[in-house]
């Protein structure tokens, strides 16, 4: 009889925005997976169970969210924390930190996964609506070959407003030859717009590679004022070519807060 597979937790929510239903996903470690119009999450659910064949899911609804305290009431506790504390060692009483104990007394992993997927959906909700950028450093939960992992880790790197070329990541990777490989490390990027692979295109310009279809690059690449209204393509000039960061004429007067 097959050895059944461990349990683990898999928390998720979804939310909508103007490329359709995007379904995000978080285990104990981070951030695991984003799917980006993907109306019921099949697409979603399966390569989850692909990675984790034992994933149990959980969904986080709105309403149970459980808010963070006011810094005020936070400071306070402090402040009353320290009082006792000093009164103790006034009394002459000797007080022992148990290091080991305080790391036990962590967040509660559904309390911990709810902050974060709360905190990664407002992030992109504000992104969506062209008040804020998607740089919030949040942990992940990568699963892949050494390669991918390190391929996705360089595309995190690329800021909003500018773009790599699949022979560029492959060369700061060290590995020159390599562009196909990262293209296919881009396609399989269980993570877009955290790690932003739609911030890599073709040599020529072109939008090539991404998973969720090139009409939702360009559409990304537009909110990020990297391509204009009308443009499908990357239009090099001489400067661009030889930048090490590909930064575009375009990106001097960007939208969605992204002007260099």
């Amino acid at each position: 009889m097959a050895k059944p597979y461990p349990e683990e937790k898999v928390y998720f929510l979804s939310l909508e925005s103007p490329l359709g239903v995007v379904y995000s996903a978080a285990t104990n470690k981070g951030i695991l997976r984003i799917s980006i119009d993907d109306p019921h999450g099949e697409y979603f659910f399966a390569e989850i169970k692909k990675a984790i064949p034992g994933a149990s899911f959980v969904e986080l609804k709105e309403e149970n969210q459980t808010p963070t305290p006011p810094l005020s009431d936070m400071e306070t506790h402090g402040e009353k924390q320290d009082e006792k504390r000093g009164q103790k060692e006034k009394d002459g009483i000797e007080i022992q930190k148990d290091r080991a104990a305080v790391e036990s007394k962590k967040e509660e992993p559904v309390i911990k996964n709810r902050r974060v997927l709360f905190a990664l959906k407002n992030m992109i909700e504000k992104y969506f609506e062209g008040e804020g950028r998607l740089d919030g450093e949040f942990p992940l939960d990568l699963r892949g070959s050494d390669f991918y992992i390190s391929v996705w880790n360089e595309l995190k790197k690329i800021p909003a407003g500018e773009v790599r070329t699949y022979g560029s990541i492959a060369q700061s990777l060290g590995k020159p030859k390599s562009a196909r490989a990262v293209g296919g490390a881009c396609h399989n990027n269980p993570i877009p717009l955290v790690i932003p692979c739609h911030r890599v295109v073709g040599s020529d310009g072109s939008m090539t590679g991404f998973a969720g279809g090139t009409h939702k690059k360009v559409f990304l690449l537009k909110l990020e004022g990297v391509l204009k209204e009308g443009e499908e393509k990357i239009k090099w000039n001489k400067s661009n070519r030889v930048q090490k960061f590909y930064r575009l004429e375009a990106c001097s007067t960007g939208v969605n807060g992204f002007a260099h």
